[in-house]
């Protein structure tokens, strides 16, 4: 994962799913959140205003956990491309 902070994304989560942000981790399934679909738009809704980005539903296929989030997250942010390819 890229040097992004990842306990802010924690933070943001943790406030919409209703959970104390210390026990997210990158490892966090997104199911444990136990999300009803209404929260989930909101969520995703929330961190796309939040991060300035454009999510679309199968961007989501093969995210499972929070670590796999914040990397689809990080990816879409400006510069990102230029990160991956210093990597």
């Amino acid at each position: 994962m890229p040097d992004h902070d990842f306990a802010e994304l924690a933070a943001r989560v943790a406030a919409m799913a209703s959970v104390p942000a210390a026990e997210l981790t990158p490892g966090t399934p997104i199911s444990d959140l136990a999300l009803d679909s209404m929260t989930t738009v909101e969520m995703v809704v929330g961190l796309q205003e939040d991060y300035d980005i454009i999510l679309s539903r199968d961007d989501f296929t093969g995210v499972r956990t929070l670590g796999d989030l914040a990397a689809l997250i990080w990816s879409r942010l400006p510069g990102a491309t230029e990160e991956l390819s210093r990597g």
